[in-house]
């Protein structure tokens, strides 16, 4: 995604000058994903736009049904 970026003259507080350069923007941001144990997840919910850390919980699985 193109991002602007400004240069700023301290004196006078302004310049003109500037660039546009693509970036990455993440959901989630990767140390948090790093420092994530195991049973853990992030969530990122597009519609709403919430993010949630949750601990994953495994089942058993039903062998009856098959």
């Amino acid at each position: 995604m193109p991002k602007p970026t400004f240069q700023i003259d301290y004196d006078t507080g302004q310049s003109e000058k500037g660039s546009i350069r693509m970036v990455d923007e993440f959901n989630v941001h990767p140390n948090t994903l790093r420092e994530l144990g195991v049973g853990m997840a992030a969530v990122y919910a597009r519609r709403t736009n919430r993010r949630a850390i949750v601990k994953v919980i495994p089942t058993m699985p039903d062998f009856a049904a098959a």
